[in-house]
């Protein structure tokens, strides 16, 4: 269930590193760690340099850490090796067949369904769109071309599908002082995560927007729907698995990789019942005639929070992609920082701003006057600058 580069050694170091083992000695065959844990007496385990999967010395190493965080050994192997890795569970419910099993039909169109989501997701975090009619991104579909799908688990009928995210230090944030009123973390997502986590914010959107509320959806809604990560794309691949009449609900259940902090707001699972396949039928044709934005919508979490000691003016950084770049964005904020700002940077709160973007010399981007800012919610966007 794991790509073939996963670097196993590399993510088995790191998986120690988070949960307060130190690396004390170096020897030919492996290195030999203790464990810092204030709670627990003094554990020491050996770790062999060379490692990989379905090897003894994995399982060695998971036998013996899972005695010291009083765990079965196989679910302390399954941490390490996917440490690493985003695993979303897609699961399509039926009502009257064989268990485990769904008919051929319905299985294939939920796999090539759930493909569809996932490069039309792949496109749209790179930047958001109504409509892609094609004009898929090289770059998301580059990412897209990634993602792993694992065997059939047991629960209805459930795929996983697998994306390596990297280790914790794949980007290297860039460096500055912290003066006045300055709060950094050096935590950025990688562009393979922002592909899962637009993937569930996407999701939630959907459900949010168009299934909960279980009535006709309305043009009002797309804006927000855009700005999820949402596109026709996505929502009439969601509508087909639906459609199937084999399939009475489907849900997708995120199990995000230990290498990067967990974004935040999202829930654990997403389901969507077959009654929705109407509702999802009209958003889409909706969004195939939704209105060109007339300023940009970008998103990510915050990276940076300041303001001047007795000023009212800060800014936020918040960490995005652009023209299919990763970069950060200062956000301008005249009337002062909103008191819940610390808390979205520390909590992983995806923001999403609209706005001019202008380019202010060695600061990089910035948008001075932004049109919205702050965690997408039900009337985060409106109508208001758009235009046909």
């Amino acid at each position: 269930m794991i790509a073939p580069d996963l670097d196993l050694a590399a993510d088995l170091r790191d998986y120690l590193i988070l949960h307060d083992w130190v690396e004390v000695s170096t020897g030919s065959i492996g290195t030999l760690w203790h464990s810092t844990s204030t709670d627990r007496e003094r554990f020491e385990i050996g770790v062999p340099h060379s490692i990989s999967r379905d090897s003894y010395e994995l399982r060695g190493v998971a036998e013996r850490l899972s005695r010291f965080e009083q765990r079965p050994p196989n679910e302390v192997e399954k941490s390490i090796l996917h440490f690493g890795v985003d695993i979303t569970y897609l699961r399509a419910a039926n009502d009257a067949v064989i268990a485990d099993t769904i008919p051929l039909s319905a299985g294939a169109t939920m796999i090539e369904a759930a493909r569809l989501m996932l490069r039309a997701t792949a496109t749209t975090a790179q930047r958001p769109r109504a409509d892609i009619a094609g004009n898929y991104s090289k770059i998301g579909d580059d990412f897209a071309d990634e993602i792993r799908m694992g065997h059939t688990e047991h629960g209805s009928y459930i795929i996983p599908v697998l994306v390596r995210v990297g280790r914790r230090h794949d980007a290297d944030a860039p460096q500055e002082p912290l003066t006045g009123f300055d709060q950094r973390v050096d935590d950025y997502e990688s562009p393979t995560r922002r592909v899962t986590r637009t993937f569930a914010e996407t999701m939630k959107a959907v459900v949010d927007g168009v299934i909960t509320p279980a009535r006709e959806p309305r043009a009002s809604i797309v804006p927000d729907l855009v700005a999820a990560g949402a596109s026709r794309e996505f929502v009439s691949a969601l509508g087909r698995i639906l459609a199937n009449p084999a399939v009475s609900e489907f849900e997708a259940r995120f199990d995000w990789a230990q290498s990067q902090r967990a974004p935040g707001a999202i829930p654990k699972s997403l389901s969507a019942p077959a009654a929705a396949a109407p509702l999802l039928e009209k958003a889409a044709k909706l969004m195939k005639a939704a209105p060109r934005p007339r300023f940009e919508t970008l998103s990510g979490p915050i990276v940076q929070v300041r303001q001047e000691p007795d000023s009212r003016i800060g800014f936020v950084s918040v960490s995005t992609v652009r023209n299919g770049r990763a970069c950060e964005v200062r956000v301008w904020l005249q009337g002062g920082l909103p008191s819940e700002v610390h808390t979205w940077m520390m909590q992983r709160i995806t923001i999403h701003v609209r706005g001019r973007v202008e380019r202010a010399g060695s600061a990089g981007l910035s948008i001075r006057h932004p049109e919205a800012f702050g965690p997408l919610s039900e009337n985060f966007l409106s109508q208001a600058g758009y235009e046909a």
